[in-house]
């Protein structure tokens, strides 16, 4: 590259957060019944949905103490959660920092296939789409992983 020049590459993004670079893509349908998944994966429906997205908040003061004696069903659902509020509040932040995409809960509802997707390959793509975002003249604030700047 041309001096002063530089850029974020997916070998970055391995090397600084490790996630997986090949595998499986992170695509599906987003047109889902959200309150039956909340039920499936969580065992609990938000009061106040917001469309596809669900309150980072909320998540953290349903799930915030695990009981000693919980069973594996509980254990899984206290997982999916916390991974949920990594990924909406560290990976794939919005500009409201208390939401998180509900689309992401598809793909770590089975643990050992969750590794299998290209975690990586998401969040470069989510960091340039935000970088997009924020070039236009109205845009007040960038969001995403910026840790990778």
């Amino acid at each position: 590259m041309p001096c002063g020049k530089c850029t974020i590459t997916l070998q970055d993004v391995a090397v600084q957060l490790g996630l997986p670079m090949d595998g499986e893509p992170l695509t599906g349908s987003l047109r889902y019944n959200w309150k039956v998944i909340y039920e499936d994966f969580l065992e609990i429906v938000p009061p106040d949905m917001k469309g596809q997205r669900l309150s980072l908040p909320w998540l953290e003061k349903q799930f915030e103490e695990l009981l000693p004696d919980a069973d594996v069903v509980s254990i899984q659902r206290y997982a999916r959660a916390y991974i949920m509020q990594l990924i909406g509040g560290f990976l794939f932040t919005d500009k409201s920092n208390t939401l998180v995409y509900c689309m992401f809960l598809q793909f770590i509802f089975d643990f050992y296939q969750a590794d299998t997707y290209t975690w990586g390959v998401v969040t470069l793509t989510w960091l340039y789409r935000e970088l997009c975002r924020v070039s236009h003249a109205q845009s007040l604030e960038i969001v995403g992983p910026l840790m990778l700047l």
